[in-house]
């Protein structure tokens, strides 16, 4: 295993602990020595993201798509960051290669249909939550996306039972039981 990809594994350890000080040094020794390094890009991107210092992050990251243009994981941090950003249609293009790279990315998918239902396309927006949960059917987010989209196109019963999921999985979601009491459904009893 060379350093780098020793340190690369220690600084992710760190990142995940919640050591983001620490974790973004380690990235940015790593890049002093490798200023191309895609995983380090990435990760220091998303870790100035979390801080808040969106331009940085998003300069990390535009990079880290062009190191590694393969990478979804860089395409969907991208299309995060660029939603916060306000910068929607850039935002929805990283997704959708995101998801052209890692179709069952249920993240990015869920993203994507939390767009076309801000667009008003319900129909188009129910086909990404429903990918979304093929590729993870514990989904939550993609469930209650999906119970606003049936919401949206007049499937009420479907909608419910979709909160109702939600709710089986998770019995103290907020969301989920926000969407149940929007259709006048009270809320099921856990078990």
């Amino acid at each position: 295993m060379s350093k780098i990809h020793e340190t690369l594994e220690f600084a992710l350890a760190l990142h995940r602990a919640g050591d983001l000080r620490q974790a973004a040094d380690l990235y940015r020794g790593i890049l002093k020595q490798a200023p191309s390094e895609a995983n380090a890009l990435r990760l220091l991107g998303v870790i100035e993201f979390q801080i808040g210092h969106f331009d940085e992050a998003e300069r990390l990251l535009t990079r880290a798509t062009k190191s590694q243009p393969k990478s979804a994981d860089a395409q969907y941090f991208l299309g995060r960051l660029l939603l916060v950003k306000r910068a929607r249609d850039r935002a929805l293009a990283a997704l959708m290669r995101c998801v052209e790279l890692e179709p069952r990315h249920e993240a990015a998918l869920v993203s994507i249909g939390g767009l076309l239902l801000e667009d008003g396309d319900g129909a188009a927006a129910l086909a990404r939550f429903e990918q979304a949960l093929a590729a993870n059917p514990r989904s939550l987010d993609a469930w209650c996306n999906k119970g606003k989209a049936l919401r949206v196109l007049g499937r009420l019963d479907a909608a419910k039972a979709a909160f109702e999921t939600a709710l089986a999985l998770e019995p103290d979601l907020a969301i989920a039981k926000a969407g149940l009491a929007e259709l006048g459904a009270p809320e099921q009893a856990s078990g």
